[in-house]
């Protein structure tokens, strides 16, 4: 993660707003009801929805998966401009998207998660964190001028807390071999803490401070809500990443499960080296909402202020 990889601009509103498949499918209202959610990216928008990319507005055109669209490829798929003649077939394309995820993967659980945390959706209390992104990727350690690839690192979800504060948080299933361990640590532990060491630059903070403050406007203005209330203002970025375990519950106090269950027990603390928020078993939104409240009611405490 660094301050220099981090862009998250949109500079084409308006070709957006008068594209028909945006317009006219049915999409822009299922953002509205945050079943579809939308991440903006380096002069780019894409839309999400049951745990895969569904369409990517950018350069003018609309375009999605040739799988979605049932065009042939030679074992890789690609993304190519949806045809005008298949706009109408927007549910279609929306259902085959879906099928193509197994739902028990860690971003098909987070879709869940949507609606219930969505910047536009008018159910959403205003007293409620909102998801601001999704798959965010960041170039990570510095790596040597002669090394044949660059690793990033990914962290599942942003959001902005009530207070203004924002918070990454890492997923994983109950069942993710990195999340369990019969031990004191699991392979999960390295990844968190190499996020709190990165996150614990300043400078860093600024950065993603203010690109998100702009990317905020962005998205006010994809859907059309230009005029978003004051709490959609960061403020600060908490230092810490929690982890969220997801999925069902194993019970078994003498297997792998060991250490996922003693950290899932330990009291809630801003000042943990892992903090875990249990969010197995269909927990997810009242994890994070207590998570949030906490977050919020000791913001001295976070470091980031």
């Amino acid at each position: 993660m660094s301050a220099t990889g981090l862009k998250r601009y949109f500079d084409d509103v308006p070709g957006l707003h008068a594209h028909p498949f945006f317009a006219k499918t049915g999409l822009l209202n299922d953002l509205l009801l945050g079943e579809v959610f939308p991440a903006i990216r380096e002069n780019e928008v894409h839309f999400y929805y049951g745990g895969a990319r569904l369409c990517v507005y950018k350069g003018g055109e609309m375009l999605s998966n040739n799988r979605y669209l049932d065009i042939p490829d030679n074992g890789s798929s690609r993304d190519v401009r949806i045809p005008s003649d298949r706009y109408s077939e927007y549910r279609a394309i929306k259902d085959k998207c879906k099928g193509y995820r197994s739902p028990n993967r860690e971003l098909s659980i987070v879709s869940s998660l949507f609606s219930e945390f969505s910047l536009a959706a008018s159910s959403v209390r205003p007293d409620r964190a909102r998801l601001l992104d999704i798959e965010c990727r960041f170039p990570g350690a510095p790596q040597p001028a002669d090394a044949e690839s660059k690793t990033q690192d990914m962290i599942d979800c942003l959001f902005l807390t009530p207070q203004g504060t924002l918070v990454f948080v890492e997923v994983k299933r109950s069942d993710n071999a990195e999340a369990r361990s019969s031990g004191e640590s699991a392979a999960v532990v390295s990844q968190i803490r190499r996020y709190r060491s990165q996150l614990g630059s300043e400078a860093l903070r600024r950065n993603i401070k203010d690109v998100y403050t702009d990317a905020i406007k962005a998205l006010g203005l994809c859907l059309k809500q230009e005029n978003l209330p004051e709490i959609f203002t960061p403020k600060a970025v908490f230092e810490g990443v929690p982890l969220l375990i997801v999925g069902p519950t194993v019970s078994s106090p003498y297997s792998k499960e060991i250490w996922q269950r003693d950290l899932l027990a330990a009291p809630l603390s801003l000042q943990s080296d892992i903090i875990g928020l249990d969010g197995r078993d269909e927990r997810m939104t009242a994890a994070l909402d207590k998570f949030f409240r906490f977050l919020d009611g000791n913001v001295t405490e976070t470091g980031s202020r």
